[in-house]
């Protein structure tokens, strides 16, 4: 090996152990005393004696290494590396100095200084960074680690690409990608980056350098920063030399695992981006390190994952690189291949060795990938990865080979076995699906899901406190014993609190209870949802197992826009606002094994961007709504931020009054920047009360301020940006902190709970004397509806209007609060004024009462003049068939003023019911309406589409035969399906014509047939309503369970009819 390239000497220029990088942190329990050594190899530390190595016990600082003039090697032929000895000051015995030996390794980053050991007064450190390898891995890199104020290390190195880069989540036709550390090194994305770019735009086919790695990786508070900038100037940048800020957030709580998300770009002004990164690489290493034993444990980790299993196993996994088995590699987990009677030859503690084969011998050669005794098993942003260090040298760069194995959770895979999967700089990479790291408690809550440039965010659903979801199951005939109630959490297990889920075993996602109190679990979350042909579905596993039976869940996310909502009484338009679940709903269950749910809801449409004015934005979408009014002060009031030398006085849609700025001819200031001195101020923009919204953060943009001192003097004004996020937790106004300032454009991020999205709160509700259920979401107004109103002007003098919503807050309007579900107004003759903002918020489902009589209850409204108390609305429902386009009337005030109790006739109040039709026909019993799916008869017949590929194919028709050449007859009686088994087609049940609706929206159509293995079989199709279109287009096979073709599900399109797992069509006659 040639290492005069490495000779650092303090004044030469060749040297690859840069004097910028220092100093350099380590952090180490040296004899039980925590120890804090700091490394300035080409310089020295004034405030320890002028050492090169300073070791800081508590108040003590011990000079262990003297300056050297030249850095001098010493060759380590066996690990490829190259040592560095020092000599301190006279060490405690007095006779000798203290030694200090630094082992260079070459590592695939700059890494960090790592203690290994103190025997009397010497030292030894090891070192693995690229500084020392033979070829040049990146062109640009900093340090990615830091020592955080509590003395714990924080490494961002996990993080770092070897290739390509992280593609930031943001709007717009642009994409931005960043490396962590170091330089992108081009890969298909990615490919078209500049030389040296740590960050990258493409857009419109030009690739955008927007900032180098030049500065190491610092600490703010308990947030890590990486700041990259290039002198490279480039079009669209408006003269500005672009610039990237990405802020590292850890998001654990109470040191338990958190929610990962990808990174988010919050700000973006002529190139300078400000991108936030929740990831738990940026808690402290401890947190997201095994302690050894080859596990994390839920007491200490928050987390059960157990590899152990693996290591038990007698012979070593194997793995291929391909068909032709050039290469194959020996793997054992957490022990070495000596364990399991395996010679790699090279290394006797080798847990990963590469096999290849030669031209002419079967074997040529075996070199070690990885030893045991230097291995690290880490779990952060749901990946579970062991990595094994110190295998053999690699040639041609002399890094000692590492293999890094990336588990994956596969509940059906057993123990799995390894795969190959590429090869960089002698790191050996490796995926592996096996169920021992799948999770017995859920970790990651945020429900997140990326399919290509479109973003799926669930999390809006996952009930946190107060009670589970319930839902609908589509079964009204309540003679049959094991009927029940369904109650599900999403993305987590069932909440503890909620009294009616107390026997539900723990761990349970889902949960079947039936009417004698017996608790069954129908999965745990396990699994994160996944994009499937337009839908999220999400699979809960190992539930309670019955016989051969392990029950499971799936539910089925459908995007459903909050729809408009007609006041046409006619009953199509009711039907449509029935089947707009706010809810799950039972869709299917197979033998009493597999229970499939479908849930229409907004939050499973792809995130977008919006934009609001008067201080609110809206998400149609998502049926979200942000009002930040609260937050706007008038007056002399105003938020005050300070930073360095600088005050920040904010408003939020508002201008700024009282401070220095007034003085200023600039009008309408709605942020301030005052120097503490006095002697300067700014106004940083013009208030504006125009918001935007994109995938959970608000920006309100506040431009045309003073004029910043350009290099150029181009005419430039000074620009406020305040992102604000959602802090559930947040304490009144929440708190507000200074980012950055990139050349004119301040920004500050704000944490809020007014930022947070409303909760949504259930609509249906079981009466537990009767079991019939009742569902009140067809009553909620969609977010370009009015809201709900009722004018009480039985006072002439008094004359009040109220507006409500249900299950929901009330649609913006100016007169209301931001989260309140009822509101009054009051007038001053004909003008309508602001009365009482809040009547109370939406917060639970409703209650039954008595037998069609139900009650919604909001609470926690604005304060009434009695005695402090917050006010609360009553809703008294009462079923009223027929009666679908009612409203709300004031029944009377009590308390005092400090409770309102309204009266609500209407037909969303009475129990769901189940209605059987003949000749394809049946009648809504509430509403009188028939339903005929006659014109779906087919003279031929329809064959479905296959959800999954490997299903059988089928054929069916609707409410009529299939000629027996094309379906065999059942004892001379036509069929109405069949199914293909090998060469012959079987056929599974009789034509029917009998319908069966449940007014939840279930129509369902089902064949029965003979018996085959001694069970029955069955067709099922369920038909869902919908109105708004008429393209005929074909029916979907979705699943065979059981004994060859037992229990099948035929799920169909009709036209203006969506089946329980699909987005086509058929047609259906109106």
């Amino acid at each position: 090996m040639h290492i005069d390239h490495l000779y650092c000497t303090c004044t030469g220029s060749s040297s690859r152990i840069n004097p910028v990088l220092n100093p350099w942190k380590s952090v180490a329990n040296v004899s039980g005393v925590l120890g804090i050594f700091s490394f300035n190899l080409c310089g020295s530390d004034p405030e320890c004696d002028g050492s090169s190595i300073c070791w800081k016990n508590g108040s003590e600082s011990i000079n262990i290494a003297n300056p050297l003039s030249t850095l001098s090697p010493v060759l380590n032929e066996q690990t490829g590396g190259f040592s560095i000895n020092f000599t301190g000051v006279a060490c405690e015995t007095g006779s000798d100095s203290w030694s200090t030996t630094i082992q260079f390794k070459c590592g695939v980053s700059l890494g960090s200084p790592e203690f290994l050991s103190k025997s009397g007064c010497a030292l030894a450190f090891e070192w693995h960074t690229s500084l020392v390898c033979t070829s040049q891995l990146a062109k640009r890199e900093v340090p990615c680690y830091v020592i955080d104020g509590n003395n714990h290390k924080r490494d961002l190195s996990p993080l770092i690409k070897q290739t390509g880069g992280y593609l930031v989540d943001s709007d717009g036709d642009r994409d931005i990608y960043i490396n962590v550390c170091r330089d992108i090194t081009p890969a298909t994305a990615t490919a078209g980056c500049p030389t040296n770019s740590s960050g990258c735009l493409i857009k419109d086919g030009n690739n955008v350098n927007t900032g180098e790695a030049n500065a190491r990786l610092t600490i703010e508070g308990d947030q890590l920063k990486l700041m990259y900038s290039t002198a490279v100037l480039s079009s669209g940048c408006n003269g500005y030399n672009p610039r990237t800020k990405i802020t590292f957030v850890c998001p654990r709580e109470e040191g338990r695992f958190g929610g990962s998300k990808d990174p988010v770009l919050l700000t973006d002004t002529n190139c300078h981006f400000d991108i936030e990164w929740q990831t738990e690489y940026a808690c402290e290493v401890d947190m997201y390190t095994s302690n050894g034993d080859c596990r994390f444990t839920y007491d200490n980790d928050g987390i059960d994952i157990d590899l152990r299993p693996l290591k038990g196993i007698t012979t070593a996994f194997e793995a291929s690189t391909s068909a032709t088995d050039e290469f194959k590699y020996y793997i054992a987990v957490c022990s070495s291949l000596q364990d399991h009677n395996f010679d790699c030859g090279d290394a006797d503690k080798s847990a990963v060795c590469q096999e290849e084969k030669g031209a002419d011998n079967p074997i040529a050669s075996r070199h070690s990938t990885g030893t045991s005794d230097q291995f690290s098993l880490r779990y952060a942003d749901g990946e579970v990865t062991l990595v094994y260090g110190g295998g053999g040298v690699c040639h041609h760069n002399g890094f000692q080979r590492t293999s890094v194995i990336s588990f994956k959770c596969n509940k059906t895979a057993g123990n799995g076995q390894p795969k190959f999967t590429s090869e960089v700089h002698c790191m050996y990479f490796f995926e592996w699906e096996t169920e021992h790291t799948c999770l017995e408690h859920s970790t990651d809550t945020t429900c997140r899901v990326n399919h290509g440039r479109q973003r799926f965010d669930l999390s809006s659903l996952v009930r946190e406190r107060g009670s589970n979801w319930v839902a609908l199951n589509g079964i009204h005939d309540h003679e049959n014993n094991d009927d029940g109630i369904y109650y599900i959490n999403i993305c987590a297990n069932l909440l503890q609190e909620d009294v009616k889920t107390t026997d539900c075993p723990p761990g349970s996602s889902a949960c079947f209870v039936d009417h004698q109190g017996s608790a069954t679990s129908l999965g745990q979350f396990k699994e994160s949802p996944v994009y499937d042909e337009g839908e999220i579905v999400l699979t809960y596993v190992d539930g309670e197992t019955s016989g051969s039976c392990t029950k499971k869940t799936i539910i089925r996310f459908i995007c459903a826009p909050v729809c408009l909502i007609s006041e046409d009484e006619s009953p199509a338009f009711y039907l449509y606002r029935q089947v707009t679940w706010r809810v799950p709903r039972l869709c299917s269950k197979l033998h009493s094994c597999e229970y499939e749910f479908e849930w229409r809801t907004a939050a499973a449409c792809p995130l977008g961007k919006r934009t609001g004015e008067n201080c609110q934005v809206f998400d149609e979408d998502a049926g979200f709504t942000f009002d930040l009014s609260p937050l706007s002060k008038s007056g002399a009031n105003q938020y005050k931020v300070t930073y360095q030398d600088y005050d920040y006085f904010l408003n939020v849609c508002a201008k700024v009054e009282g401070t220095q700025c007034d003085e200023l001819d600039i009008p309408n200031p709605g942020a301030c920047q005052v120097k503490k001195d006095g002697t300067n101020h700014y106004t940083l923009g013009q208030a504006n009360s125009t918001l935007e919204y994109f995938d959970g953060i608000l920006k309100l943009s506040y431009m045309m301020g003073s004029e910043y001192n350009s290099n150029d003097n181009r005419e430039i004004h000074r620009q406020a940006d305040i992102i604000f996020l959602c802090d559930i937790n947040a304490e009144g106004e929440g708190s507000i902190e200074f980012v950055a300032e990139a050349d004119y454009v301040y920004t500050f991020k704000w944490s809020t709970k007014y930022a947070c999205p409303q909760p949504p709160v259930e609509c249906i509700v079981m009466d537990e004397a009767t079991h019939r259920q009742y569902d009140l979401s067809s009553l909620s107004k969609a977010l370009d509806e009015d809201n709900w109103s009722y004018v009480d002007s039985r006072d002439a003098t008094s004359k009040h209007k109220y507006y409500i919503n249900v299950c929901r807050p009330v649609n913006p309007n100016p007169l209301c609060g931001p989260f309140a579900a009822a509101c009054q107004t009051n007038f001053d003759g004909e003008q309508e004024i602001a009365g009482i903002k809040n009547l109370g918020v939406a917060s639970s489902a409703p209650t039954v009462e008595s037998e069609g009589n139900l009650l919604m209850r909001y609470v926690n409204g604005s304060t009434c003049s009695a005695g402090g108390k917050l006010i609360e609305t009553r809703i008294h429902f009462r079923c009223r068939p027929g009666e679908l386009a009612s409203s709300p009337y004031l029944l009377e005030v009590l308390d005092d003023g400090c409770v309102y109790s309204f009266l609500w006739e209407t037909e969303a109040a009475c129990p769901i019911l189940t209605s059987k039709g003949t000749e394809c026909t049946v009648e809504d019993k509430n509403s009188g309406y028939l339903f005929n799916l006659n014109s779906l008869k087919s003279d031929n017949h329809y064959e479905p589409r296959k959800k999954v590929a490997d299903l059988p194919s089928t054929r069916i028709n609707v409410c009529g035969g299939i000629a027996s050449n094309i379906c065999p007859a059942i004892n001379g009686k036509p069929a109405g399906a069949c199914v293909q088994d090998g060469g012959n087609w079987v056929s599974l049940g009789y034509a029917s014509t009998n319908l069966t609706y449940s007014d939840d929206g279930l129509l369902t159509l089902t064949y029965y047939g003979s018996e085959i293995d001694g069970k029955g079989l069955s067709v099922m199709k369920t038909f869902t309503p919908e109105v708004t279109r008429k393209t005929a287009i074909r029916s979907v096979f979705l699943r065979q369970s059981g004994s060859r073709f037992s229990s099948l599900c035929v799920c169909a399109k009709v036209e203006g009819w969506r089946s329980s797992s699909s987005n086509e069509w058929v047609g259906m006659e109106q």
